[in-house]
């Protein structure tokens, strides 16, 4: 008798330890699976996931709980109150996505620009000899608002560069003045053609990067951006370059 009560707890117990656990875990394998969480230790996504499972993990136990209908009636609705409060809290949750490639990278990028933002640079693009040439996409959504950014990073030897960066200023309008310059890399903002449109709702770069010669393309899009005093802010912020460089 004690043996076949002692198995009933253990199973009992097993199964708790999977009701408390198992939602948490599929809601995290889920968003990492979909690149909301950009890795385990993001700590404000994995912290809302394990919070979100918890509550599923409440509901559950209170559904097989041996409750009366109207104790169950009145706490579901409080967790799916909680429930649904949490997933409104997740629309609001900014979530971005950091993506980096070397292969066939200045196809990748003159496709996009060519696009979404013709006229902008010359196509296709003369970046000389460079010895690593990366593309960069950055995108951060939140509700219905989504700020997008697309990068092209090009590294040469010190000749090179030099060479490189004297046809660009004959290529290129600038103002005379760099737009912000963020460690070593100075950015200055590119004539668009839609001088209408302030630079944080729709704007490019050239990026000039001296002491590593470096120099990048960037062109940054988000139409429901309305305002964005601090540049260094909106450049890592917004257009990701935390995340590039």
């Amino acid at each position: 008798m004690d043996n076949v009560e002692n198995k009933k707890r253990s199973s009992n117990t097993a199964a708790n330890i999977i009701t408390w656990i198992l939602p948490s875990a599929v809601i995290i394998a889920v968003m990492l699976f979909m690149n909301v969480i950009p890795d385990l230790f993001s700590a404000g996504s994995f912290v809302f996931a394990l919070g979100l499972g918890l509550i599923i993990s409440r509901i559950i136990f209170v559904i097989r709980s041996r409750r009366s209908l109207s104790e169950k009636i009145w706490r579901l609705i409080l967790w799916v109150f909680l429930l649904v409060f949490m997933g409104f809290i997740f629309l609001l949750m900014p979530k971005t996505t950091h993506e980096c490639t070397t292969d066939d990278a200045q196809s990748k990028f003159e496709s996009v620009v060519s696009e979404k933002y013709p006229g902008v640079y010359d196509l296709p693009l003369n970046l000389g000899s460079p010895s690593s040439v990366e593309y960069h996409t950055y995108t951060s959504f939140a509700v219905i608002f989504e700020s997008r950014s697309y990068t092209l990073l090009c590294s040469y030897d010190e000749s090179s560069f030099y060479d490189e960066t004297a046809v660009l200023e004959s290529e290129y309008a600038t103002r005379s003045e760099p737009f912000e310059s963020v460690g070593d890399y100075v950015f200055f903002l590119v004539t668009t053609g839609d001088e209408d449109l302030p630079f944080f709702k729709k704007s490019a770069y050239l990026i000039i990067n001296n002491k590593d010669h470096e120099i990048g393309f960037m062109f940054f899009d988000d139409i429901d951006l309305d305002v964005a005093d601090d540049r260094t802010d909106f450049l890592n912020s917004y257009c990701g370059w935390e995340y590039i460089r």
